[in-house]
């Protein structure tokens, strides 16, 4: 495991971090595919191939001094007139001239308004920007004066230029979904000798400034720029080292467009790292190792399933960066992993563990994971995004182990392109969706899926080679990032350790005691941030009824009070918990209990059965459908599936 985490992490710095680009992505899957492909690598298997290791090192060592990126970036992203009066401090003059000029004739002023509700007053007196110039995840290991290091010069939309500005939560306009696509932005590049003969155009005017010395911020303003002439192309060289490209936009109706023809030595520096990269790969995996074809496939179908439904969600997902919904949890998570690792990177470490709240109100942990995301892969997703593909294959694998590797695959296929258990948390749109809107909830079932996997390996083999350390850690993050998984996660824990207690296995247990520890951060953050003893999040609001109101509601039935408060709630929260129309969810349940209760099975099963019962008593008391359910539903589906086919095969 620690072997493949090292390889995996080789791969990403060879490819240059942070890996932004759409090669990178498929770079990363390609490695993937490989290490499913050959599961058996290990460091005593590479260690001795002496002559493999030598090249692998000194290709590392080559492909780390080849460039990755190749021009200087500033953007920024201006609101009203005081966030313009900042960029002005960077700007020159009559750039301003024309910027204030469009933002007067062009800026709807009332939409702006009415996207947050705002007085004009309000609205004129914010200042929504401090610098000229936009902090960007993609500069954390770049340490640029700019914004940061870029290796294209080329977009059609904002969201291509991955302006993850925009993500902040200062643009948290919740009653105008489409404005946060449309703010005023402006963005300059410098361009050094390696792209002479580099051909930029653009759909509208672009002002130039080409100089034989590198200009800071202060020179910047004090040049004049000229305009592009009437074809709107500019070829870069001639007699001066640097060129400094800049355009703006101030609504869809201006949108700005620049496309780049790139020089040679552009063009072979990018694909040398890329095919030096590629060698590293081949080198890793050059022997025959055991081959895992099957696994393979079901990977390789996961990815290009994922990536389709990605696409048809969204493209800039892939292509770009998401600007997520205005009012949205997911934008207040992205917001605050963003502001967690530009703390980091200014060395404020305290206030980047408070992770934007004294008291956690919202979920606690996928800010701190976006903010891992974000370190390795700049202002896109695609760290969720891969993670994401790897659902359906612990999918198979689980069900292979508690079925057969036919039925798994044909419950594979049904989760992948026929969903029909998709109200049931088992279909694969579903999750990306979730990730599409950038919730917590589709990674935090991953960990619980690969958690209840390693169980069942547990469970059913008395040695296995599957990394148990793991099963707390995991648990215990699953929690950080839905606290409402808290029960399944216990119960998991506590079955895992009764398993190992029988198989005298006191190592393991110590192990997955410690990781699941973890449990107590957002206490621990809570009380230090807060001073409050808030177990996980301060979000009491969100539970509709509590142990007296449930218990009230029980009295009243008793009573045929039928009209009484407390049980007009439960009755509500019952009808949306399973609508009649899903009446066929409510047969599934009592077949489940039919089997569970007369038969006698493995101790995980047990643990599920009552992971399962825990977690609809929490749907019953909270929030009972839509994407909070999906757990209590998918455990229901993993226990019919068992339960179906268990007088064709008893777990051993």
């Amino acid at each position: 495991m620690f072997f493949k985490l090292f390889l995996f992490l080789t791969i990403l710095i060879n490819l240059g971090l942070p890996l932004v680009n759409k090669l990178d992505l498929v770079f990363i899957f390609i490695f993937i595919s490989f290490l499913i492909l050959f599961p058996s690598i290990n460091w005593g298997i590479f260690i001795k191939k002496k002559i493999t290791l030598f090249f692998f090192i000194i290709i590392t060592s080559i492909n780390l001094l080849i460039p990755k990126n190749f021009f200087h970036e500033f953007h920024q992203v201006f609101l009203n007139s005081n966030d313009i009066e900042i960029i002005s401090n960077l700007l020159p003059s009559n750039v301003m001239i024309d910027i204030k000029k469009d933002y007067n004739k062009h800026f709807d002023i009332d939409r702006a308004l009415k996207s947050r509700e705002w007085q004009e007053k309000e609205f004129n007196k914010s200042q929504f920007i401090n610098k000229p110039f936009a902090y960007s995840s993609d500069n954390f290991f770049q340490k640029s004066n700019f914004t940061r290091k870029n290796n294209k010069i080329e977009f059609k939309m904002r969201e291509q230029l991955r302006i993850g500005e925009i993500n902040s939560g200062k643009y948290n306009l919740p009653f105008d979904k489409q404005f946060r696509r449309e703010l005023p932005y402006y963005v300059l590049y410098e361009i050094d000798k390696k792209a002479s003969n580099s051909k930029i155009c653009s759909n509208k005017k672009l002002y130039f400034f080409e100089s034989n010395k590198k200009l800071n911020q202060k020179l910047i303003q004090k040049q004049t720029f000229s305009k592009t002439s009437n074809d709107n192309c500019l070829v870069v060289g001639g007699d001066y080292k640097y060129l400094y490209l800049l355009g703006y936009s101030i609504n869809l109706a201006d949108n700005l467009e620049i496309n780049t023809e790139y020089n040679l030595e552009i063009i072979f520096l990018k694909s040398l790292k890329y095919f030096f990269t590629l060698i590293i790969i081949l080198l890793i995996f050059n022997s025959n190792y055991q081959k895992n074809y099957y696994d393979f496939l079901i990977y390789f179908i996961s990815v290009c399933s994922g990536l389709i439904l990605t696409f048809i969600r969204d493209p800039n997902l892939i292509f770009g960066i998401r600007y997520f919904r205005g009012g949205a949890d997911g934008l207040q998570h992205y917001s605050h992993g963003k502001d967690i690792l530009e703390n980091i990177s200014n060395n404020n470490f305290i206030s980047a563990l408070q992770g934007g709240e004294d008291v956690f109100y919202f979920m606690p942990g996928l800010r701190y994971f976006s903010a891992i995301n974000n370190l390795f892969f700049g202002d896109t997703t695609y760290g969720y995004l891969i993670l994401c593909t790897l659902l359906p294959l612990l999918f198979f694998k689980l069900f292979k182990k508690i079925t057969n590797k036919k039925i798994s695959f044909y419950i594979f296929i049904s989760f992948i392109f026929i969903p029909i258990f998709e109200n049931m948390g088992f279909g694969y749109f579903n999750y990306i969706w979730q990730f599409a809107r950038h919730h917590a909830e589709t990674l935090s079932i991953l960990l619980i899926v690969y958690s209840i996997y390693l169980i069942v390996c547990l469970d059913l083999e008395k040695k296995t080679k599957e990394p148990l350390y793991l099963i707390g850690i995991f648990l215990s993050l699953s929690v950080f990032l839905r606290p409402n998984f808290f029960p399944t996660s216990l119960v998991l824990v506590l079955c895992s350790v009764l398993i190992l207690f029988q198989n005298r296995n006191y190592k393991s247990i110590f192990f997955i005691l410690t990781g699941y520890s973890l449990i107590f951060i957002s206490l621990i953050h809570n009380y230090y941030f807060g001073n409050s003893l808030f177990f996980f999040t301060d979000s009491g609001v969100n539970f509709k009824l509590n142990l007296k109101s449930l218990v009230i509601s029980i009295i009243s039935i008793i009573k045929l009070d039928f009209n009484n408060e407390n049980f007009l709630i439960l009755k509500s929260q019952i009808s949306n918990w399973n609508p009649l129309y899903n009446i066929h969810r409510l047969i599934i349940l009592t077949f489940i209990f039919y089997i569970i209760l007369k038969n006698k099975h493995k101790l995980i099963i047990y643990s599920l059965f009552i992971s399962m019962i825990l977690q609809h008593g929490v749907l019953l008391v909270s929030h009972p459908s839509s994407r909070y359910a999906y757990l209590a539903w998918l455990l229901t589906f993993v226990l019919f599936v068992y339960s179906f086919f268990y007088s064709r095969k008893k777990m051993r």
